[in-house]
This record gives C-alpha cells, structure tokens and sequence, in this order.
C-alpha cells in the first residue's frame, strides 16, 4: 500500500459490512409517487462502477456461501466496495492493478473510478424522501504515522469520509471510533472494536443506515405462524408475513432454472428487498453459487 512514506512495519485494518437496516410496520402513512427514472443520466465512470459493483457483489456473495456452506450469511457489498474503494486510493503498481481486478473496475484510472463512487453515493442519498438512507465514510489513523496528504484528499473529494489521527495508545480512541459507528448507524450497532492492537495503524469504516416502510405494506394483523423449510431440510414454525394482492400494483414475481425470485418495494421504490428462492429439491449453496449478473432480477424490472 503507499498510504505513507515508507515504514518498516505497519499493519493495515479495512472494516467493511457495517449495515444497518430495518422496516417500517406502518400502514397508513400515504405512499409516495413512484421514482420511475433517475433524476439525471449515469456518467460513463458511475456506469462503469454500478456495473462493477454489481459483479462484485455477486462475487463476495459466492465466495462467502463457497466458505460457509449450510451456514446463513449477512454481507454489506456496498460497504465493502466503498472501504475497498477507498483503501485502493493508497495503493500503486501490482497491487493496485490487484484491487482494480477485485473489484470490476478493470484498467480505469483512479480519477475516473473516484468520480464513479463519489457520483453514485451522491444519488444515493437523495433518491428517496421518505426512506432514511445514511452512508457514511471515514478513515482513523495512529498519529505520528506518515499519511500521504494526496491520499487523504482524495477520499474526502470522492467519499465525503472523516478523517482523523488518534492516539491508538490511549483505551478512549476505541470508544470514539465505536461512537461513530453507533451514531451512523442509528444506535443499531453501537460497537465494532474490542481493542486497538499494537500494530494497527489505520482503519477505513463503511456504516449504512437504512429504514423505508414497503410500498405495499404488510398489515402485521395478519402476521401468522406458517412452515419455514430449511436448507438441511427441516421445517421451522416461524412467523409469517401475509399481503393480499392489490390492484394496479405490478407484483414483480419471476421464474428462473431452478430459482423463483420476487422483488418487495419500499418508499418510491428506488430501493427494493429481492427475494430468491431455490425450487423444491435444489440445493441452495449450488444455487448461490451459480448466481451472476445476467440473471439479476433487476434486468428483468421495467
């Protein structure tokens, strides 16, 4: 990495997957007008990183089911992306040739890449009034350390991240890096060190907030117990969601080999919750395995 001027140890920490989310019960709240287009054209650099991150996604989504098999799995990619994204601003020659191919974004250049993200994090943010969608960046560092300036600017200007030197030393720097978190995070995840080891010398933080009510909403009146099938193929009693078909709302149910999918709105459905679901029979650490971009449900949404 060429974060600093060189030093002859140093240890690096990237905390990705800092994601908090939730929905809204409330069903009589009126539902907003439906965001049918982009309030402005993709840049070829935001294309570029939406089409990356997606394959990127799907990747990491692979690789941790590949490593966890049987075992659930919740995963930020957004966050890694952006903690990533950020960290590939301190690197240079094969590494960064390196992390440019982890993450999709081919033989672009950093500018280009930079703008990429810092465009698509501005959208975003605004394309939904009544959801609450916070991300946050920022990058904490031992003081002392060397920190190249250029490197420093360039995640400002492109992620809008905090960044601040503490004194690793001192047992309160824990405490101030857990009190961003908790307050980017809405309370929802209050801490995410134990400790500051010896050797650590910066950390670059990714937290997501997000809560929407559906769309078409759920009335939890007739939230029910029902049969959940697991993937060792057992049955669960667990609580059911139920919602009667409503007229004029399209309900986005689709079939592929082996997989059934459904796509739940929220707000003015920029943002939705997709659902995929293996055929009786198959197995679903195959099933993720198998998954790439060209059968997104997203390119099948009018």
């Amino acid at each position: 990495m060429n974060f600093s001027r060189p030093i002859r140890r140093a240890a690096f920490v990237v905390i990705v997957g800092i994601l908090s989310a939730c929905s809204s019960p409330d069903v009589t709240a009126p539902t907003p007008s439906t965001l049918t287009q982009l309030p402005r054209d993709l840049t070829a650099g935001e294309r570029q990183v939406l089409r990356a991150g997606n394959e990127f996604s799907l990747g990491l989504f692979r690789q941790l089911a590949k490593v966890q098999p049987g075992k659930s799995v919740f995963v930020s990619p957004l966050s890694a992306s952006m903690a990533l994204g950020m960290t590939m601003n301190g690197a240079r020659g094969a590494t960064l040739d390196a992390m440019r191919a982890t993450l999709g974004v081919g033989t672009a250049d950093l500018e280009q890449i930079n703008a990429g993200y810092k465009g698509l994090i501005e959208l975003l943010r605004g394309l939904d009034a009544s959801t609450t969608f916070q991300l946050a960046n920022s990058i904490w560092y031992r003081n002392g350390f060397p920190v190249r300036q250029t490197f420093l600017d360039a995640v400002k200007a492109a992620f809008s991240a905090e960044v601040r030197g503490l004194d690793f030393n001192d047992p309160n720097s824990v405490g101030v890096i857990n009190g961003w978190v908790n307050s980017n995070t809405q309370g929802k995840i209050p801490t995410i060190l134990d400790r500051i080891g010896a050797d650590d010398q910066m950390y670059l933080i990714n937290a997501i907030y997000f809560k929407a009510s559906w769309r078409t909403r759920f009335d939890p009146a007739l939230t029910q117990p029902g049969p959940f099938r697991t993937s060792g193929g057992s049955t669960q009693t667990v609580p059911m969601m139920h919602r009667a078909p409503t007229p004029g709302v399209l309900n986005r149910v689709f079939s592929f080999p082996h997989l059934y999918a459904a796509e739940l709105g929220y707000g003015n459905d920029a943002f939705a919750m997709t659902i995929l679901l293996p055929e009786r029979g198959a197995n679903v650490d195959s099933v993720a395995a198998a998954l790439t971009v060209c059968v997104t449900v997203a390119d099948f949404v009018p």
